[in-house]
């Protein structure tokens, strides 16, 4: 019987996959496939030029550009700013074709880590990590985010920007709790002991202080791949306070989004769960 499901995924996933190419692709005016238009996007013959203006807001309960509805496709791209990396762990080449393929298949909005929290060599965690320790960057990592960012804005397409995880699989909380006491991380082998350590995050003052400082620092830095300060760059779609967080008091929620907007007003906040 599982085989059987797993066979129909298959082949579910591959017909939607089909679809998705026929309907997103087009045919160019040559009858070659690629030449749809982007959105946002000057027409230079080639992807070289981000010519996106505007930030997305919401009103009366509605995402809207420029006083227009605004919808989009969008996915998950954690991987993409250690893709972007120019260096170890990095794959600039790997990362164009999927950011062109995506574009191609109508997805314009991307979910992607602006965090990550070492040290490299704790288990079960995307590496290398953006902050090596608190206040101290990785700026390969803090490049390779550059990067992504300036070349999602040549195809048109926006970011969340996922500022911390409640999961042990890019440091997350856990971590800024770890360097808090200086203990082990009780990783998710045992649920209930994880899931209680992680949320002293909210509790931990210092990690409140550096989880802020490095809010402040993504907001407050220059882009040297197309000269914007991220506060003011329309890439961004939205600040995410975490990737799904649990058991947080929605004072947390509050006062974390208040602080983001007092730093930059320009975009949307989400909680991430």
């Amino acid at each position: 019987m599982k085989k059987r499901i797993v066979i129909a995924i298959i082949i579910f996933g591959s017909i939607l996959l089909l679809i998705g190419s026929v309907v997103f692709l087009g045919r160019g005016r040559d009858g070659t496939p690629g030449d749809t238009p982007i959105p946002g996007q000057a027409e230079t013959g080639e992807i070289a030029v981000d010519a996106m203006t505007g930030y997305v807001t919401v009103t009366e309960g509605k995402f809207t550009l420029d006083g227009q509805p605004y919808t989009f496709a969008g996915t998950n791209f954690w991987q993409g700013m250690n893709l972007a990396v120019d260096g170890p762990g990095g794959d600039r080449e790997l990362l164009i074709q999927e950011l062109d393929t995506l574009r191609q298949l109508g997805i314009t909005n991307l979910r992607i880590m602006a965090s990550s929290e070492g040290p490299d060599t704790e288990p079960y965690r995307m590496v290398p990590a953006l902050m090596v320790s608190p206040g101290v960057y990785n700026e390969s990592v803090l490049d390779g985010l550059d990067y992504l960012l300036a070349e999602m804005g040549k195809r048109g397409m926006r970011a969340v920007m996922v500022l911390n995880n409640y999961w042990q699989w890019s440091g997350g909380m856990a971590q800024y709790v770890a360097w808090d006491e200086g203990g082990k991380i009780p990783y998710p082998g045992d649920w209930g002991a994880f899931m209680t350590y992680s949320a002293k995050f909210y509790r931990c003052s210092e990690c409140q202080t550096w989880y802020l400082d490095h809010i402040e620092m993504l907001a407050n830095h220059t882009n040297p791949y197309n000269g914007r300060v991220y506060r003011d760059d329309p890439v961004i779609f939205e600040w995410e306070l975490a990737n799904e967080p649990r058991r947080y008091p929605d004072a947390w929620i509050d006062e974390t989004a208040a602080y983001i907007k007092s730093i930059d007003p320009n975009h949307m906040v989400t909680t991430g769960s």
